[in-house]
């Protein structure tokens, strides 16, 4: 290689790097790159248009869905494609969406993270999923 090749070769990877330190450690529960939404949220300015990991229970109605934690008491809206989610992971949205499933159904996503959209009636935090990783309902 050339000595400037190599010189942003090396800037590069180094940049990359630092970007990927933070989505890497491993969090509350042992998982490298799984947040809770209280994660998520407290740290929302860190995590800016990075595509992250994120853990929580449905919460749904008509017009919106997301995911929530007890712990803080916060939710994270996350919007997706239903034809590119497996259907298991659908099917409890909407049983979550017509009230039909009283348990928990809890869900690991992956998407970008954006920390503050425009709606309605004002700012929210949303994450894009590009995945379903994990999703079942669970006894309380």
């Amino acid at each position: 290689m050339k000595p400037l090749t190599t010189a942003v070769f090396l800037v590069a990877a180094f940049w990359s790097n630092l970007g990927l330190s933070a989505q890497t450690k491993p969090q509350h529960n042992g998982k490298p790159n799984t947040l809770s939404v209280c994660e998520l949220l407290e740290h929302a300015k860190q995590y800016e248009g990075r595509v992250v990991t994120v853990r929580g229970r449905v919460i749904a109605d008509m017009h919106s869905t997301a995911i929530a934690e007890d712990a803080c008491g916060r939710a994270v809206v996350i919007r997706y494609d239903v034809k590119a989610q497996p259907e298991a992971f659908v099917e409890g949205v909407e049983a979550k969406r017509g009230l039909m499933d009283k348990r928990p159904f809890v869900v690991t996503v992956m998407g970008r993270f954006k920390a503050r959209v425009r709606g309605s009636f004002g700012y929210f935090s949303r994450v894009e999923v590009s995945r379903a990783l994990e999703y079942k309902f669970v006894q309380d």
